[in-house]
C-alpha cells in the first residue's frame, strides 16, 4: 500500500485551503502479487469564515474519487511515476505502508509516527545549498579554508549525485535544505579545535501547522585527537563527508549504505 502525497496546504488571510491527494493500492484477494486496487483520492477543504486562516478554522470538506479494480503492476507504475515529481515536491513519494494510511474522514487517525533518526531526515531529498566559503579556519591554515571546504563539499555532493542548489532553488526545495560548516578554534587547557558539518531544514511544529522554525536536522563532526598528533583539519574534513556521505547512502538506499560497497 502506498500514499505517495499526504498535504498540500494553502493558506491565506481570506481562505484556508487544503487540497490533497492520495493514492493507495490495495492489494486482492485470490488475484495474485501482480495485480491491486488504486483510489485517487482529491480532497478539497474550504474555510466556512473567509477571514479565517490557521488550524482551529471551520473547514468544510469534499471529496472526489476513482477506484479502479484489478490494476496491474506496471499500469500503477505508469500512474505514480507522473504524480512522483508533484509529491516530491509538496510531500512524500513512494511511502510503503503495512497498513492502510488514509480515511476519508480522517487521515490515520489511529497511525502513530515514529520519530525520525538524523539520518533519516536525508531521506528523498533533492538537493541542498551550501556555501562555506566565508567560514574561517584554523590559525596559519594555507590558503582559503573556505574555499577549499567549498570545493571538497562540491565534489562529495557530485560523487553521490546530489544536486548542489543556488539559494533561490533552495527556497523552492521542500524544508530549504542547507549544508552548514563550523570549525571551532581550541581553548588553551579547555577544548581541542573541531569541525562538524550539519544540515539545516525548515521544521513544522506538530500542535500547529502553522508554525515553522529552522533547525539542525542532521550534524555529524571531528576533532583534534590527542593520539595522532598529525591529525590536520583536512583530516577532520574527510570524516565529516564521510559521515555525510554514509547518511545519505543509508537513508536513500540502505542496500548501499555503504558507497564503497562492502
Amino acid at each position: 500500500m502506498i500514499a505517495p502525497l499526504k498535504y498540500l496546504s494553502v493558506g491565506s488571510m481570506r481562505a484556508f485551503v487544503v487540497p490533497a491527494l492520495v493514492l493507495s493500492v490495495l492489494p486482492f484477494g485470490g488475484l495474485g502479487a501482480d495485480t491491486g486496487s488504486l483510489w485517487l483520492i482529491w480532497e478539497r477543504g474550504q474555510s466556512l469564515d473567509p477571514f479565517c486562516a490557521g488550524p482551529n478554522c471551520e473547514i468544510r470538506k469534499a471529496f472526489r474519487s476513482h477506484f479502479i479494480l484489478n490494476m496491474t503492476d506496471q499500469e500503477s507504475a505508469v500512474v505514480f511515476k507522473s504524480l512522483e515529481p508533484l509529491a516530491q515536491r509538496y510531500g512524500t513519494a513512494n511511502m510503503v505502508h503495512e497498513k492502510l494510511p488514509i480515511c476519508l474522514d480522517d487521515l490515520a487517525q489511529d497511525a502513530t509516527t515514529a520519530l525520525a533518526t538524523a539520518d533519516e531526515t536525508l531521506r528523498a531529498i533533492g538537493g541542498v545549498f551550501v556555501d562555506v566559503r566565508g567560514v574561517a579556519g584554523p590559525p596559519g591554515y594555507s590558503g582559503s579554508f573556505g574555499a577549499t571546504a567549498q570545493d571538497r563539499i562540491d565534489s562529495a555532493l557530485q560523487a553521490v549525485g546530489l544536486k548542489k542548489l543556488s539559494k533561490n532553488e533552495m527556497t523552492l526545495e521542500p524544508g530549504a535544505p542547507e549544508l552548514k560548516l563550523r570549525f571551532s578554534p581550541a581553548v588553551q587547557g579547555c577544548k581541542m579545535w573541531s569541525l562538524s558539518l550539519s544540515l539545516a531544514q525548515n521544521l513544522l511544529i506538530e500542535r500547529d501547522t502553522t508554525l515553522m522554525i529552522r533547525g539542525t536536522t542532521w550534524s555529524g563532526s571531528s576533532a583534534q585527537k590527542q593520539d595522532d598528533f598529525d591529525f590536520s583539519i583536512d583530516d577532520a574534513m574527510t570524516e565529516v563527508l564521510e559521515k555525510f556521505v554514509a547518511a545519505y547512502f543509508a537513508a536513500n538506499n540502505p542496500r548501499t549504505a555503504d558507497p564503497n560497497g562492502g
